[in-house]
C-alpha cells in the first residue's frame, strides 16, 4: 500500500490554525461517484480528521455520496424543487437536472433562514455549476471560494446566467489545473491574481494494493495471462472520447501482429443513444473480441490493476481523477496535448504525451510500450511515486485550507476598515492570526 505523504511546513502552518477554526458551508452540485464530488469528499474527510474546520455540506442533487458526506457531518440536500426555483439558466444541462416537483416556497425560505443562522465564515462552491445557488445564498453575506474543476465545455453547458452569478459572487478561484486557470483568464477575463492552482488529488492511503488481484480479475474477464490490456475510463461519450478509444483499439490491433492486445473501458453510459452508436462502431470494425465496456463498477482500481497502460483519449478533461487512480496502481498515462491538464502530471516521466487528438501518435505510443515492457514499468512506477508525493489529500488539502483562511482573513480586514466598531467577536479573534 502506498503511504500518505506529510505536507511540508512551507505549505502548511498548524500553529496558526490553532487560533481560528473557520466555519464553512460546502456546496456540492451532485452526489454521484464522479470527480468533483469525490475530491470534495476527500477534502472534507481530511478536515474532519484533522479538526481544522467546522462545516456543513449542502448538496443540490441526491445520490450515493449523500450518505458518505452525512457520515462526516451535517449534510443537507435541497428541497426537491429548490434548484428549479432559483433563477435557472435555460440549457439542456438544467433541463436534465431540474426536478418536476413543486413544493412550498416556505421550505426554501426555512432552509435559507437556518443556513443564515449558522453564521458561516465562507462558502466553498465545489464547482462552477452552482451559480444559481450562490445567488440564492447571497443573504448569508460571507465570502465565496469557487473550486473550478471544469473547462469550457461545462462552463458553456451550465449556461451564461450561471457563470455570471459565479463571477459576481466569487472572491477567489481554485483551479484544478493550469489549463483550467488559463481558460478562466483567456476566455472569461478572470483576474489571474484571484486564481490559485491546486491540482486534483485522491486519498492515496485508501488505495488498497490490488496488484495481487491482477491474475484473478483477468481470469474472470477471460483474458489470457500474456495479453496486454489498455484501459480507459469515463461516463460521457463525446468529451471522454469513447469513439476515439474504439479507433485506438482498431489501429493498435491492426499494427500489432505478434501479440494480443485487449482494450477495456471502465465506466457507465451517458445514454442509450450513445451506447448504441459506440456498439455499432465496434461491430463495424469487427472488434467485439478485442474491446469490453464494463459499465458502472464499484471497484475501478481492480480493473486498473488488471491493465498495463492507461489511455486518456478525452477531447477535453481538466485533470481526471481516473488517471491519478490508475497511476496509483503503477500504470503509465498516455494523453493528448491541448485537451486539458493531464500533461501537467505526465510531464516527461509518468507516461507519454502525444499531439492533439492524434490517434496515430497514440497508437505508436501504445505499440512502443508493448514492445518495451521495461519502459512501461518504469513510467508506471514514476507515476505511482508522483501521485503519492504530489497528489495525495494530505498534500493538497492543507493548500486549500490555507486559501480558505486567507480569503476569510482578507474579507474580515475589509469589513474592519468599513466599520471597526461593528466587528463581531468571532472576527476579532480571526484578526489575531
Amino acid at each position: 500500500m502506498i503511504q500518505n505523504s506529510t505536507p511540508t511546513s512551507s505549505v502548511f502552518t498548524p500553529p496558526q490554525l490553532e487560533r481560528f477554526v473557520p466555519k464553512v458551508l460546502f456546496l456540492c452540485h451532485s452526489a454521484t461517484l464522479t470527480g468533483a464530488p469525490l475530491v470534495l469528499y476527500h477534502l472534507v474527510s481530511w478536515l474532519k480528521q484533522e479538526r481544522f474546520c467546522s462545516f456543513e455540506v449542502l448538496i443540490r442533487d441526491d445520490g450515493p455520496m449523500v450518505q458518505k458526506f452525512a457520515e462526516l457531518g451535517l449534510t443537507r440536500t435541497l428541497p426537491s424543487d429548490a434548484d428549479a426555483k432559483i433563477s435557472l439558466p435555460k440549457s439542456w444541462l438544467r433541463r436534465i437536472w431540474a426536478r418536476p416537483e413543486m413544493p412550498e416556497k416556505d421550505a426554501r425560505d426555512k432552509l435559507l433562514k437556518e443556513l443564515k443562522a449558522q453564521e458561516f465564515d465562507l462558502i466553498y462552491a465545489n464547482t462552477i455549476t452552482v451559480g444559481n445557488l450562490l445567488e440564492w445564498l447571497a443573504p448569508l453575506n460571507c465570502p465565496v471560494v469557487t473550486h473550478v474543476h471544469e473547462l469550457e465545455h461545462w462552463i458553456k453547458a451550465s449556461g451564461e446566467v450561471n457563470f455570471e452569478h459565479i463571477k459576481h459572487h466569487t472572491d477567489f478561484y481554485i483551479a484544478a489545473a493550469h489549463a483550467v486557470k488559463n481558460n478562466l483568464i483567456d476566455q472569461h477575463g478572470i483576474d489571474p491574481a484571484s486564481i490559485e492552482v491546486v491540482h486534483e488529488f485522491i486519498a492515496v492511503g485508501a488505495v488498497a494494493d490490488v496488484e495481487h488481484q491482477r491474475g484473478t480479475l483477468r481470469r474472470r474477464l477471460n483474458l489470457p495471462d500474456g495479453v496486454t490490456v489498455v484501459v480507459g475510463s469515463g461516463h460521457e461519450s463525446w468529451r471522454k472520447g469513447k469513439d476515439l478509444f474504439v479507433e485506438l483499439c482498431h489501429e493498435v490491433n491492426r499494427r500489432v501482429t505478434d501479440s494480443t492486445v485487449y482494450f477495456l473501458w471502465v465506466g457507465g453510459w451517458e445514454s442509450s443513444h450513445h451506447r448504441t452508436k459506440i456498439e455499432q462502431m465496434v461491430s463495424t470494425l469487427g472488434l467485439e473480441d478485442k474491446i469490453l465496456f464494463t459499465g458502472q463498477v464499484d471497484n475501478p482500481f481492480d480493473y486498473f490493476a488488471a491493465s498495463d497502460i492507461f489511455a486518456l483519449v478525452s477531447r477535453e478533461d481538466p485533470y481526471p481523477l481516473v488517471c491519478l487512480e490508475a497511476a496509483a496502481v503503477g500504470k503509465p498515462i498516455l494523453c493528448f496535448a491541448g485537451c486539458g491538464g493531464m500533461p501537467e502530471f505526465v510531464e516527461w516521466d509518468a507516461g507519454i504525451i502525444v499531439p492533439h487528438l492524434d490517434i496515430e501518435a497514440m497508437t505508436s505510443a501504445v505499440v512502443g510500450l508493448i514492445e518495451n515492457p521495461d519502459q512501461c514499468r518504469r513510467l508506471g512506477m514514476a507515476a505511482k511515486t508522483k501521485v503519492a508525493t504530489q497528489h495525495d489529500v494530505t498534500v493538497s488539502a492543507p493548500k486549500l485550507l490555507k486559501i480558505v483562511n486567507h480569503v476569510i482573513l482578507k474579507n474580515t480586514k475589509r469589513q474592519t476598515l468599513r466599520n471597526k466598531d461593528s466587528l463581531p467577536a468571532a472576527d476579532t479573534k480571526l484578526l489575531k492570526l
